[in-house]
């Protein structure tokens, strides 16, 4: 059975009563403040632009300040900015319940140039995190595409993905993976996504299964000169361009990818739209998922 957790996403409601008593809160840099919630939360940290307001609660972290090019934050640069990233998230927490997990992003590849380097500098922030609030799951997702100049991310292609479950089962660390599969395939380019591309894409994540925790999926509104645009707007016709034998092939292969009886996080990152619209997109894709033997 493949069993997925729903996450509320930007206050989307789900379809079909799926109840998500999940709520994914945004921590980035330049965050005042945390609220305090009643349900359980995955805090999704994303310090990827600078602050357009000042707030004194950076002037604690002086690395996480002064690690920024061109207003976009150079995450893990080194050892100091991951023990200052641990002590920003303990106090925007602040009293609240621990996260049930922490989404975190991949450095970039110009001043980490290796797996190896990048958990020299992570285990830093696992361990201060660890002794700060038991059970918490660190989870990493894959990115592609940024205003960063410099380089692209270290984790992008699930080539990387599975170099990095490579590198994990060699390690104590406790990080794990929420796979963000639109960005896996904007890396590849929708243009060159074929069947046998797909298939050997799953078929190389499935040495990862155990490590994977968890599914981030949305669509794209159309392509314009060979570019997306209204990304997060769509579900996955968007995805997919209206190719129904593409999307039949990635929800069938998702499904035996995940069909292990484990249960893990869903969030269906749709946004941009009216809530409306918003919800009506989610379902789709949640109709999807259910279609292709998934489970809520």
């Amino acid at each position: 059975m493949a069993k997925l957790i729903p996450v509320k996403f930007k206050g989307i409601t789900y379809p079909n009563g799926i109840k998500a008593e999940i709520v994914e809160e945004s921590a980035p840099l330049w965050i005042p403040h945390f609220k305090r919630f009643a349900q359980r939360y995955s805090l999704h940290t994303d310090p990827s632009g600078r602050p357009q307001q000042y707030f004194p609660l950076l002037d604690q972290f002086p690395t996480l300040r002064m690690a920024y090019v061109e207003g976009i934050s150079q995450l893990w640069f080194n050892r100091q900015w991951a023990e200052e990233f641990a002590d920003f998230i303990v106090k925007i927490v602040n009293g609240n319940r621990p996260p049930l997990m922490i989404e975190i992003h991949p450095p970039y590849k110009d001043y980490c140039t290796s797996i190896e380097q990048f958990f020299e500098t992570y285990r830093v922030f696992e361990g201060r995190i660890s002794s700060s609030y038991f059970g918490t799951e660190i989870l990493i997702e894959n990115r592609y595409g940024t205003p960063y100049k410099r380089s692209p991310f270290l984790i992008s292609s699930y080539a990387d993905v599975v170099n990095l479950c490579n590198h994990l089962e060699k390690t104590e660390l406790g990080l794990a993976l929420v796979l963000d599969l639109p960005q896996l395939l904007d890396q590849i380019g929708m243009p060159s996504v074929t069947i046998a591309l797909l298939k050997d894409m799953f078929n190389s994540l499935s040495l990862c299964r155990k490590k994977i925790k968890g599914i981030h999926l949305w669509g794209h509104r159309m392509v314009v000169n060979g570019h997306f645009r209204g990304v997060h707007r769509e579900d996955l016709d968007g995805l997919f361009q209206g190719n129904k034998m593409l999307k039949a092939v990635f929800l069938r292969e998702l499904f035996e990818l995940l069909n292990d009886d484990t249960a893990r996080y869903f969030v269906p990152e749709v946004g941009g739209n009216s809530k409306e619209e918003n919800d009506k997109k989610v379902k789709a894709i949640v109709d999807d998922l259910i279609s292709a033997g998934f489970v809520f």
